[in-house]
């Protein structure tokens, strides 16, 4: 436990110094992307990002299906994504969602091991909606995402 302890501190720490104020100004407010279409299961993923003074200080990614169930309510989708990846999908989306919140940056986000699902729609929705922040433009930012790619190198919906 209080090697964990540890670990999380010198994580904040390391996190903490990777945040900085030089980047492009962020102008307060809303900002949102989503898929310009849904993925071959259906779902059409989606970021909403609060920014204030200069930093994003909320964070929401998912993904909604036509029904506008989320995907993280899903039980059958979620068992599916699940045994794929050997992750809880809903774990997936709040540790990027984390790490953008921690690095203010989608480019400083690591992929988490086994994810070949989420991570490459995640950081381009979120680099759309932080270009929109940084233009102060609240229109929501439709995104071409590639759900091919990892459909075929993973299946995580079969």
């Amino acid at each position: 436990m209080k090697a964990i302890s540890i670990f999380l501190a010198m994580f904040i720490l390391v996190a903490a110094a990777g945040c900085s104020q030089d980047g492009p100004a962020m102008r307060n407010g809303y900002y949102s992307a989503v898929a310009r279409q849904p993925d071959s299961d259906g779902w059409k993923h989606f970021i909403t990002l609060y920014v204030y003074n200069r930093k994003i200080v909320t964070a929401e990614y998912n993904a909604r299906n036509a029904s506008g169930l989320l995907l993280d309510w899903d039980v059958l989708t979620v068992r599916r994504i699940k045994q794929s990846i050997r992750m809880h999908p809903s774990r997936i989306m709040r540790e990027y969602t984390q790490e953008l919140l921690n690095m203010q940056s989608p480019e400083n986000i690591r992929r988490i091991p086994g994810d070949n699902y989420f991570y490459d729609r995640f950081t381009k929705l979120a680099a759309a909606a932080l270009e929109r922040a940084s233009a102060g433009d609240r229109s929501v930012a439709e995104v071409e995402l590639s759900y091919g790619e990892s459909r075929h190198k993973h299946n995580p919906l079969p």
